[in-house]
């Protein structure tokens, strides 16, 4: 049975066309977005969330309806990129014009709705990291490795899942930040929970390719038993 290309019939590169564009569309529309709220408006309200919320719905359905997983990895990581981009502007000019603000005694006052933006970002920070832990769990199904190998391939990749406890568990920390009369003192909890965060990630990103490493030391343990 011959397989339908776009040659003989096939809908579907346009649809991955359409449907490429739109979301890329839509991912720009929402980052700026969220950055006017940020840097003009100095607040990010509920509908902001939702709307964010929607395009990670959007992401999904365009995962589940035949996105290319190739595609879907370059997408989440482009995102990340420029989310990572507006944060850090953001940031660099949490203060507006008088940076040097942030190093007074009497901080945040002179700078921007500091809570907002930190509470927004982290949960901005809890979705991307959890859409990166879900992106390769369909794929599993499709290697084609024994069934105790797939389950010790998912578990490495499962270690990732500390790093978003570890961003969930700072939601509580930047409440603390907020609320705390010795910044200097308390902010030590976003700092922890922000290097386990980043570091679990990376040690599950590059479990895999240990491999080699992990056979040859469990064959030679075999062999000396």
């Amino acid at each position: 049975m011959a397989y339908i290309t776009s040659r003989n019939g096939s809908r579907q590169p346009m649809f991955l066309a359409t449907m490429s564009i739109f979301l890329l569309l839509s991912t720009i529309a929402v980052s700026l977005r969220l950055w006017c709220r940020l840097n003009y408006i100095h607040h990010v309200g509920l509908d902001d969330h939702f709307m964010f919320a929607a395009l990670v719905v959007a992401i999904s359905m365009g995962i589940m309806n035949g996105f290319h997983f190739r595609f879907a990895v370059y997408f989440v990581a482009a995102f990340v990129a420029i989310y990572t981009i507006i944060v850090f502007f953001v940031n660099a000019f949490e203060c507006r014009d008088h940076p040097s603000h942030a190093w007074a005694s009497d901080f945040p006052q002179g700078c921007n709705n500091l809570p907002a933006t930190y509470f927004s970002t982290a949960s901005i920070n809890i979705l991307t990291d959890v859409m990166i832990l879900l992106l390769p769990i369909r794929s599993f199904s499709h290697l084609n490795l024994p069934r105790n190998k797939k389950w010790a391939l998912l578990g490495i990749f499962m270690v990732g899942g500390i790093a978003v406890i570890a961003s969930i568990i700072r939601l509580y920390a930047l409440w603390v930040y907020t609320v705390t009369t010795d910044v200097s003192y308390d902010a030590i909890y976003i700092l922890l929970l922000s290097q386990i965060e980043v570091n679990m990630a990376i040690i599950s990103a590059s479990a895999p390719a240990l491999q080699p490493l992990f056979n040859k030391v469990f064959l030679s343990a075999s062999y000396n038993r």
